[in-house]
Order: structure tokens, then C-alpha cells, then sequence
């Protein structure tokens, strides 16, 4: 796969029935990719949303179609699933803003763990760094372009109003520092790819 279609599957979010738009979507990765949130360790990312109203997660499990819904979070968090336990199996997580805390449940015991890192303005996103198997804990700072990452790093990349997007480019089992700039419709991977690449624009 080009990295134009890693691009393009990256943007990719489905729609879950009962949905709306109200709802927080989790985006869909390409199946060359390590899944961003699959649920039901079938190797497939899942049609999940989040909604804000009532905290709750509603996932389509991609093995068997079978409906899952969890409440967990609040209002004005920011939805976070990803393998944090290294069982092969998203685990339900909410970044909160207001204090910078990650809520999870672990999917391999059912524990609930929390984990202070960010402030409130940071963005915070989902990835294994290290190659471990296990998601990070990470955000990106809009002030100053820098990515903290939970033990492993702190690397400047991306400036004011870019748009962070996590995920692993050139295929060696970790997640690379990436930045997509609205102005101009260019993803910046470091030391890997600056690519030109805007979604057509399709009719609803």
C-alpha cells in the first residue's frame, strides 16, 4: 500500500447505527495497519462512536456484527481507545481536559486505571511509540508543536493550527510523529514523507 492510501484510510470514519452527529467517531485504519480500536481482537478496527450526552460507547464488533455498548466518561472528555494492556484488544479510555487524567478500563482484567499526563488545550492521541505492543500516553501541545510522549519522548514536530495524526507509515511496528497542515493539504511524517494529499470532495 503507497503511503497516499495510508493517508486516505486514516480519514476513513464510519458510520454506526443510532448514531449521530453528535456522536464521536473513531476512525477506521487500513487493514495494513495495526487497527486504531478493535474491540474484538478479529485484527479489524471496529465501528465504534462515543457520545458525549451520556458517556456511553456503542461498537459494531467486526467479527460477528454483535453490538457493544459501556458507558464510560463524561461529558467533555475526549474518547481514547487503544491497547493499553498489550491483550490484543482496545481497552475503553477517556482523556479528560479540565485535569489532563486518562480513564481506562483495561480490557484484560476489567481494572480501571488513570494516568495524570496534559494539560488542558493539549490533544491528546493513541500509539504505540516504543513498539512494546501497548499504546502510549500521549498529547500534542498546539502552542509549541511538541509531542510529549509518557517515558519514551518529547520531540518537537508541527507548528500552531496542524492537526496531529498518530499512526505507523512505514510499516516497523511503531507509531511516527505526523502532522496534517489545513493550509495546504500536506502531511509531514518525520524523517519519513512530506506528502501532498486532500480527500476528494463527494456529495451526502
Amino acid at each position: 500500500m503507497t503511503i497516499t492510501g495510508l493517508f486516505a484510510g486514516l480519514l476513513v470514519a464510519p458510520s454506526v447505527a443510532s448514531a449521530d452527529d453528535a456522536d464521536v467517531g473513531i476512525a477506521a485504519s487500513p487493514a495494513s495497519q495495526k487497527p486504531a480500536a478493535d474491540f474484538d481482537g478479529d485484527g479489524f478496527a471496529d465501528k465504534a462512536v462515543w457520545r458525549p450526552g451520556n458517556g456511553t460507547w456503542y461498537v459494531i464488533r467486526s467479527g460477528n456484527g454483535s453490538v457493544a455498548t459501556r458507558q464510560w466518561g463524561v461529558s467533555g472528555d475526549v474518547p481514547v481507545a487503544a491497547d493499553y494492556d498489550g491483550d490484543h484488544l482496545a481497552d475503553f479510555a477517556v482523556w479528560r481536559p479540565s485535569n489532563g487524567v486518562w480513564y481506562i478500563i483495561q480490557s484484560s482484567t476489567g481494572t480501571v486505571v488513570t494516568q495524570q499526563w496534559g494539560t488542558p488545550g493539549d490533544v491528546p492521541l493513541t500509539g504505540d511509540f516504543n513498539g512494546d505492543g501497548r499504546s502510549d500516553f500521549t498529547v500534542w501541545r498546539p502552542s509549541n508543536g511538541v509531542w510529549y510522549v509518557l517515558g519514551i519522548a518529547t520531540v518537537q514536530w508541527g507548528t500552531a493550527g496542524d492537526v496531529p495524526v498518530s499512526g505507523d507509515f512505514n510499516a516497523d511496528g511503531r507509531a511516527d510523529f505526523t502532522v496534517w497542515r489545513p493550509g495546504d493539504g500536506v502531511w509531514y511524517v518525520r524523517g519519513i514523507a512530506t506528502q501532498q494529499w486532500v480527500p476528494p470532495v463527494t456529495s451526502r
